[in-house]
């Protein structure tokens, strides 16, 4: 086990991208010194697998961290999720994710917001993908169960592949998210679009389907299915990777 986490470099996330890392950590310390001192919210960790075997045997790995925090009408957020693949024993895809923001006014109609990402995926020569930007989120519908938002964003993003020099492109988002949650069991629809500005056939894509059950209080079973689509890619890069996944999370 302590061989496959060095060899995925699952540990050591920054190492040729400091910016990404120094980026990460000033929106952290900026949420934190602009907002005070939080009241949490729901923080989550959620660890899941699936195995399919046969012909060609497949492997899928996740896990997601979720903290928030409230700072009044405001919300801070941080997110880390992994994603391993790997057929026939040989790893595919390791793909790092993690986004910080800050939304102002989170519960209101219409609420701006600030942030930062970060995405690398050495298996495949992507050593960083890192992006920062604001926005405005609409939330349409807040009802008891359901609620329905769509956001849009403006980006600068910076990326480097291992054979090639680090480019940067200004690009814009839009992102609809429906989410529908009862007292144990919960389902989650996010689909995102992000094109270059300059160049519509440079685009990425990310859907994500979730469905889970609180057995308890502070554990779930869940089921995801994701999509992520680059249109543009270099060196080993996957233009399309699905992850399929069934695990538990835990709320803390």
């Amino acid at each position: 086990m302590r061989a496959f986490f060095k060899k995925n470099r699952m540990i050591q996330p920054f190492r040729k991208a400091p910016t990404g890392r120094r980026g990460l950590l000033l929106w952290i310390a900026l949420g934190i010194a602009g907002g005070g001192t939080p009241a949490l919210a729901e923080n989550s960790l959620r660890l899941g697998g699936d195995v399919r075997t046969g012909n060609t045997e497949v492997e899928t790995y996740k896990s997601a961290l979720t903290l928030e925090g409230e700072f009044g009408q405001d919300k801070f957020g941080f997110t880390e999720r992994w994603n391993h693949n790997r057929v026939n024993r040989k790893a595919t895809t390791n793909l790092l994710r993690m986004r910080t923001g800050y939304d102002w006014f989170h519960q209101e109609e219409w609420s701006p917001f600030i942030f930062a990402e970060y995405e690398e995926d050495q298996v495949n020569e992507l050593l960083y993908d890192h992006q920062t930007g604001g926005g405005l989120k609409w939330t349409y519908y807040r009802g008891e169960v359901f609620k329905g938002s769509i956001s849009g964003a403006g980006l600068h993003r910076r990326i480097k592949y291992r054979e090639s020099k680090e480019k940067s492109n200004d690009t814009w988002s839009i992102r609809p998210k429906f989410k529908w949650k009862t007292e144990r069991f919960s389902m989650l629809l996010v689909s995102y679009y992000q094109p270059n500005v300059k160049d519509s056939n440079d685009y990425k894509t990310n859907s994500v389907f979730s469905v889970s059950y609180r057995v308890e209080k502070t554990i779930e079973i869940f089921y995801e299915i994701e999509n992520i689509y680059r249109n543009k890619v270099e060196g080993t890069v996957r233009k399309n990777n699905n992850f399929i996944t069934f695990g538990l999370g835990v709320f803390f």
